[in-house]
């Protein structure tokens, strides 16, 4: 696995709406205005805070979904067998529920749906770092006794 970000672009439809951003673009900072990027700061963290908001509560919705679904099919698997006259242990009943080809359908939409909710929640948390690290370079800019980085990097 490569730590190199370069053109990671996060792609997800919540809800029916598409979410779309370059990482590497919104992560990096341009030293030489750090004034734009302390402004922009905070509209960026809000769009992959938001947007990992949005995707956690439909993490929530599909478990709630999945937990339903498995509710469903255990009730058939116990009615199908009373019906029947036939004895099953809890974990036949389990295993039936798990291995039904709509259960399997749901639990990989739950699964895609944690992926999605990950990658945003690691995009949000780099805001955070980025946060500080614009903290950073503003105290040092101000501590070399230059508000311009252009200045400084030409001493």
């Amino acid at each position: 696995m490569s730590n190199n970000f370069a053109g990671l672009e996060v792609n997800v439809t919540i809800g029916g709406i598409d979410y779309q951003a370059t990482l590497d673009d919104d992560i990096r900072i341009r030293a030489h205005d750090l004034d734009a990027e302390f402004l922009e700061q905070a509209r960026k963290f809000s769009w992959w805070a938001m947007v990992a908001e949005l995707a956690k509560d439909q993490v929530g919705r599909q478990k709630y979904e999945l937990d339903q679904l498995y509710a469903r099919l255990d009730c058939k698997s116990r009615a199908d067998a009373a019906a029947n006259k036939v004895k099953k242990t809890e974990k036949m009943v389990e295993n039936e529920c798990i291995t039904a080809p709509e259960y399997q359908q749901a639990y990989q939409e739950y699964l895609e749906a944690k992926k999605h909710y990950g990658m945003l929640q690691a995009g949000r948390e780099a805001f955070v770092q980025r946060k500080e690290m614009l903290i950073s370079l503003g105290a040092n800019y101000r501590a070399e006794g230059s508000t311009d980085p252009v200045l400084l990097q030409e001493k």
